[in-house]
C-alpha cells in the first residue's frame, strides 16, 4: 500500500472487496483473487485504463454498414424486383431494434463505466453496468430473432411449396418463435422479485431467488449457435437442385455461407461471456461480449441483405466496369464482344449478331407478352432501363404488316426486348383439335400492373391456376425447361428456328429455346407458323377491350388488396400484442404513474443527465402515489418504474408510425381495395384515440380530489383502465382479422372457380348456427377480458386467493357482495347493485370467476357442436383445427387464472394470464375467418369466373374464323 493513501481510498478499496465477494456468492462474477488491492492503492503513478474508444468506433462503423446494406436491399426490392416481402419487413424492424440496442450500449458506456476496470468505477456506475447485462440480454434476443426470421422468410421465398424442405423450414420458424419467447421470459423474470435482476445492491445484499447466470447463458448460447449452423445448411440442398451451372450454384451458395461470420461472432460472444462470469473485473470484461453481441447483430443484418441486393451490386459493378449487365449467369462468351469469330452461327463481326429476319414468316412483334407463374422465379427478369414484373416470358410472333394494339413496354428496354431470362420456356400454340399444352395464357404488361383485374385468356384445356398448368405441361412433355443466355439487345427473334440435333441451344444469344413437343403438335414448320399467327392474333384482339378497361382504370383501387398488406397488418397486430403485454407488466410493477406529463414528441427521449433525472423525480414526488404509497422511494428505484412507463409509451409511438406511414404508401400506390383503405383509416384513428385514452387514464391517478372520495386509492380509475385495454383489444382485433382476410382473399382467388365452389359450400344453412356460435364466443371472451381489467384495476386478485371456494362457500355472503359502503346515493341506495359490481373488489372477482367459467364451458359446447358437424361432413378441416385450438387455449387460460389467484398474483403468471386472454381472442378471430363467408369476396370471385368465360369464348370464335379463312 502506498504511503500517502487517503481514508477515502482505503474505504473504497474495502468496499470493493466486500462487493466483489458478495457478487461472487450471488453468482454474478468469479472469485476475488487473494490479497487483491486496487492498483491505485499500491502505486502513486497509477493511470486509468480505458478502451471505450475502440467500442465506439466498432459500433458506429458496423451500424453504418448495416444501414447501407438495408437501404440497398430496400432499393433492390422496391425499384428492381418490385416485391417487398415479409423478410424485408423483418430486416427493417431488426435494423430499428439494433439502432435502439446500439443507443442503449452507448448509454452504458457513458453512465455505466463499461470499458474501465472495476476499481476505477464509482458505485453508481457499477449499478448501471449491472443493468447493462439485463437489458443487453433482452435487446439482443429480440434483435437476433428478427434477423433469423428475416432469413427464414427469405428461404420461404426461394424454396418451392412442394419441396420436402418446406416442412423443415416451417419447423424452424415455429422453433425460433418458441425459443424467442422462452428466452425473453427467462431473461425478464430471471429473479423473483424482478428487482434482483436490475438492482446490484438488491442482488448482493438481499439474496433474491434468481436463475444462475452460467447455466442459463451457456444453454441458450449453445442452442443459438446450433440454430445458426442449421440456417447455413438449410438452403444447400435446394440451391444444388436448381437447374443452373455448377459455378453458378457455388457462387449462389457462397452468398449464404457468408453468414458463417455471424456464427463466429456468436461463438466468440459465448467465449467472452464465460470470461466475464469466471472473473471479477466485469466492468472491464463486459466490453468484449457487448462488442461481439453488437457485431453479431450488425454482421447478421449485412449477411441477410447480401443475397437480396445482389442485382443492385451487379448493376453497380457493370456501371463502373463498362461491361454489359448479365445478372443471371449468361453463357454468352467473352468472344461475343471482341473482334473475330463469333459463337453465333449467323456470320462474323465485332459483336453478337442475331438471325436475319425471315420474310416468309414476318418479323417478330416487339410487344412482349407475359405470363405469370409461381413466386419461385421471383426477381429473375431484369430489363435494360428498369425493372419489370418478374415473370416467365413468352414472345409471340406475327406478320410485320399486321396492325396491333400498342402496349406500354417501356419497362422492357428501349426497343421492347427483355434482356435476359435464366429459364426461358417458349410454349407452342394450342392445335386446332384442342389437344396439346394447357399453359397458354397471354396478357399485356398493362394488365400485369393490376393483378386483381388481369383477365384470364386460356388456351386449350387449361385452368386458371397457371402454376398447375405449367406443372402439367412439364409432366406431359409439352414443355422443357433449359438454361438460356437470354435475349440479345437488338436481336430479331424468330419462333420457328429448329434446334439442330446435338447442338447446345443454351449458348446462343438471341435465340429462343423451343419447347419439347409431341408429334401431334408440331408436324411441320408450316403448321407451327400458321398456328402461332392465329393464336397471337385472336388472343390479342379478344383481349383489347379488357386491356382498354384496365388502362382507363389504372389509377382506381383494385378489387382486393395485395398479399404484402396482409403480412404488414399481421406484423402490426403482433406489435399491439407486445404492447398489451408490456402494459400489463407496467401496471403490475406499479410504474404507470411514474411519468406525470404527456409529451407525445419531446417525451420520446428519457432523461439524459443527473439534472434531468432530478427534475423528473421532483415532479413524481408531488404526485399522490409518492406521497401515500412510496414516500421512501429513492432515485434509483424511481428510474426503474420510469423506464417501464417510458418503454411502454415509446412502443406506442413506434406502433403509430409503423402503421400510419405504410398505410399512406399502400393507399397512394393503390395496393389496397377501396374498402380496405377505409378500414386502414379507421384503424389509424383507433391508434391515435388509444394514445389519448392512455393519458386520460394516467391523469385519473394524478388527481388529488380523487383520493378524498370513500374507498379511494392512489391508482388509476378502473373504468379508464378497462377502456384503455378494450381499445387495445379492438385495434388488435381489427388488424388481425383484416390481415387474415387479405391473405385468405389472395389465396382463394388464385383459382376463382374453386373459390366460388368453396365459398358456396360455406354458405350452406348448416353452418349458419356455427357462425353465430363463434361470434357469441368471441363476444363472451372479450367481455371476460374486460372484467379482468376491472379485477386488475381494483387489485381484486388479492382477495380470496383460493379456488373454487370463496371463504366458506362458492360465493361470499350477500352483505359482502352488496356492501352499502360503495353506494354514492342515500338510502334506499339505488346504485347499490351496479356500484358493487364495478367497484367492490369481492364482487368484481366473483363476476370474473362466473364469466371465465361460462366461457370455458361455452367453448366446450362449441367443440361438441363442431364434432356433430364434423360427423355430418359439413365442417372443413381448417375449422376443425381452429375449434380444437380454441379448446386448448381456454383450458390453458383457466389453469393460468387459477394459478395466478392461488399464488397471490406473481408478475410472471399475471402477465401470462393477460397475454393468453389475447391469444384466446386471437383463436376466436381466426376461427371466425374460417367459417365466415364475405359477400364481397364471393362477388369478386364470380366476376372473375364470368370474365374468364367471356375471354375464352371470344378467343375460340376468333380462332375458328381464322381457320375458315385459311
Amino acid at each position: 500500500m502506498k504511503a500517502n493513501a487517503t481514508d477515502a481510498e482505503i474505504k473504497h478499496a474495502l468496499w470493493l472487496q466486500e462487493v466483489a465477494t458478495l457478487a461472487h456468492e450471488a453468482g454474478v462474477n468469479g472469485p476475488v483473487p487473494q490479497g487483491f488491492y486496487p492498483p491505485w492503492l499500491l502505486r502513486s503513478d497509477y493511470v486509468e485504463h480505458n478502451r471505450q474508444l475502440s467500442m465506439y468506433i466498432i459500433d458506429i462503423v458496423f451500424f453504418i454498414l448495416a444501414v447501407v446494406m438495408v437501404m440497398m436491399r430496400i432499393y433492390t426490392r422496391v425499384f428492381i424486383v418490385r416485391r417487398f416481402g415479409l423478410d424485408d419487413w423483418c430486416i427493417v424492424m431488426a435494423l430499428i431494434s439494433v439502432a435502439g440496442f446500439t443507443a442503449l450500449q452507448f448509454c452504458f458506456l457513458i453512465y455505466g463505466g463499461v470499458g474501465y476496470h472495476i476499481w476505477d468505477v464509482t458505485p453508481e456506475q457499477l449499478h448501471y453496468c449491472f443493468k447493462f447485462i439485463y437489458f443487453h440480454l433482452i435487446g439482443y434476443t429480440w434483435s437476433i430473432t428478427l434477423i433469423k426470421m428475416s432469413i427464414l422468410f427469405l428461404y420461404e421465398r426461394i424454396i418451392p411449396k412442394t419441396h420436402s424442405m418446406r416442412k423443415v423450414l416451417t419447423g424452424f420458424m415455429i422453433f425460433q418463435i418458441v425459443y424467442f419467447f422462452a428466452c425473453e421470459l427467462t431473461f425478464i423474470f430471471q429473479c423473483n422479485p424482478i428487482e434482483g435482476a436490475l438492482d446490484f445492491s438488491y442482488r448482493i445484499y438481499k439474496s433474491p431467488k434468481c436463475i444462475p447466470l452460467k447455466p442459463m447463458l451457456y444453454s441458450f448460447g449453445i442452442i443459438h449457435i446450433f440454430v445458426d449452423l442449421s440456417l447455413l445448411i438449410l438452403p444447400i440442398r435446394v440451391i444444388w437442385e436448381l437447374q443452373m451451372p455448377v459455378k453458378r450454384k457455388i457462387s449462389t451458395l457462397s452468398l449464404f455461407v457468408i453468414g458463417a461470420i455471424g456464427c463466429i461472432c456468436a461463438i466468440m460472444r459465448i467465449v467472452t461471456l464465460s470470461t466475464l462470469l469466471n472473473g471479477f473485473d466485469f466492468t472491464w470484461v463486459i466490453y468484449e461480449p457487448g462488442m461481439w453481441g453488437l457485431l453479431e447483430l450488425t454482421i447478421g443484418i449485412i449477411c441477410a441483405c447480401i443475397p437480396p441486393s445482389k442485382l443492385l451490386w451487379e448493376q453497380i459493378f457493370c456501371k463502373f466496369t463498362g461491361k454489359k449487365f448479365k445478372p443471371f449467369g449468361s453463357t454468352e462468351r467473352e468472344s461475343d464482344y471482341k473482334s473475330g469469330a463469333s459463337s453465333m452461327p449467323y456470320g462474323k463481326g465485332s459483336r453478337a449478331r442475331s438471325p436475319a429476319p425471315r420474310s416468309d414468316l414476318g418479323s417478330i412483334n416487339k410487344s412482349v407478352l407475359m405470363s405469370q407463374t409461381s413466386e419461385r422465379i421471383d426477381s429473375m427478369i431484369v430489363s435494360k432501363l428498369g425493372p419489370i414484373q418478374p415473370q416467365i416470358t413468352t414472345v409471340v410472333e406475327g406478320p410485320a404488316d399486321e396492325k396491333r394494339p400498342s402496349y406500354d413496354v417501356s419497362r422492357s428496354g428501349k426497343d421492347g426486348n427483355v434482356m435476359q431470362v435464366p429459364t426461358t420456356v417458349v410454349i407452342p400454340p394450342t392445335p386446332l383439335d384442342g389437344t396439346g399444352p394447357s399453359f397458354g395464357r397471354i396478357a399485356t404488361l398493362d394488365e400485369l400492373e393490376d393483378p386483381a383485374k388481369r383477365p384470364a385468356l386460356l388456351a386449350g384445356s387449361g385452368t386458371n391456376d397457371l402454376e398447375k398448368n405449367l406443372e402439367h405441361d412439364l409432366e406431359k412433355g409439352y414443355l422443357e425447361e433449359r438454361p438460356s443466355s437470354g435475349f440479345s439487345e437488338n436481336s430479331d427473334l424468330s419462333l420457328d428456328e429448329k434446334p439442330v440435333k446435338g447442338e447446345d441451344m443454351s449458348s446462343k444469344s438471341g435465340t429462343i429455346l423451343l419447347s419439347k413437343t409431341k408429334s401431334s403438335v408440331l408436324e411441320s414448320i408450316g403448321t407451327v407458323k400458321s398456328a402461332y399467327r392465329r393464336l397471337a392474333t385472336s388472343a390479342v384482339e379478344s383481349n383489347a377491350a379488357a386491356t382498354a378497361t384496365t388502362k382507363t382504370k389504372s389509377s382506381s383501387f383494385p378489387d382486393i388488396s395485395e398479399k404484402v398488406v396482409g403480412y404488414w397488418l399481421l406484423g402490426s397486430a403482433g406489435l399491439v400484442f407486445g404492447i398489451v403485454v408490456l402494459g400489463g407488466l407496467t401496471r403490475l410493477t406499479e410504474s404507470g404513474l411514474s411519468i406525470t406529463e404527456w409529451k407525445p414528441v419531446t417525451g420520446s427521449l428519457p432523461p439524459l443527465s443527473d439534472a434531468d433525472w432530478e427534475s423528473e423525480f421532483s415532479k413524481y414526488r408531488n404526485s399522490p402515489e409518492f406521497r401515500i404509497l412510496n414516500p421512501t422511494m429513492n432515485l434509483e428505484e424511481y428510474k426503474f418504474i420510469y423506464y417501464m412507463e417510458w418503454t411502454h409509451r415509446l412502443l406506442g409511438r413506434v406502433i403509430g408510425l409503423s402503421f400510419v406511414l405504410p398505410a399512406i404508401y399502400f393507399v397512394a400506390r393503390r395496393k389496397v381495395s377501396k374498402s380496405m383503405a377505409l378500414k386502414l383509416g379507421g384503424i389509424a384513428l383507433g391508434i391515435g384515440f388509444q394514445g389519448f385514452i392512455g393519458w386520460w387514464m394516467v391523469k385519473s391517478g394524478l388527481q388529488d380530489d380523487l383520493f378524498q372520495k370513500p374507498g379511494s386509492h392512489p391508482r388509476v380509475s378502473q373504468y379508464r383502465l378497462t377502456a384503455h385495454l378494450g381499445a387495445a383489444f379492438a385495434v388488435y382485433s381489427a388488424m388481425l382479422y383484416t390481415g387474415v382476410s387479405v391473405l385468405r382473399e389472395n389465396r382463394l382467388l388464385k383459382d376463382p372457380k374453386k373459390a366460388v365452389e368453396l365459398l358456396a359450400k360455406r354458405r350452406i344453412g348448416a353452418l349458419v348456427p356455427l357462425r353465430i356460435f363463434v361470434g357469441f364466443v368471441s363476444l363472451l371472451i372479450f367481455t371476460t377480458a374486460m372484467s379482468g381489467a376491472l379485477v386488475a384495476g381494483l387489485d381484486a386478485g388479492l382477495v380470496y386467493n383460493e379456488f373454487p371456494m370463496m371463504g366458506t362457500g362458492l360465493a361470499p355472503p350477500v352483505s359482502e357482495l352488496l356492501d352499502p359502503f360503495y353506494s354514492r346515493e342515500p338510502p334506499p341506495h339505488n346504485d347499490l347493485v351496479w356500484r358493487n359490481m364495478l367497484e367492490n373488489p369481492t364482487t368484481v372477482q366473483l363476476d370474473h370467476r362466473i364469466l371465465a367459467t361460462t366461457s370455458f364451458f361455452t367453448v366446450l359446447a362449441l367443440w361438441a357442436y363442431g364434432g356433430r358437424l364434423r360427423r355430418a361432413k359439413v365442417l372443413t378441416p381448417e375449422a376443425k383445427k381452429g375449434i380444437l385450438g380454441l379448446v386448448h387455449l381456454v383450458s390453458m387460460q383457466v389453469a393460468l387464472g387459477i394459478a395466478t389467484l392461488i399464488y397471490f398474483v406473481p408478475h410472471s403468471l399475471a402477465s401470462l394470464h393477460q397475454a393468453n386472454s389475447l391469444a384466446l381472442l386471437t383463436g376466436c378471430l381466426v376461427l371466425g375467418s374460417r367459417v365466415w363467408v364475405p359477400r364481397a369476396l364471393l362477388k369478386v370471385a364470380e366476376k372473375r369466373v364470368a370474365l374468364m368465360g367471356r375471354s375464352t369464348k371470344a378467343a375460340g370464335k376468333k380462332v375458328e374464323k381464322s381457320d375458315i379463312a385459311t
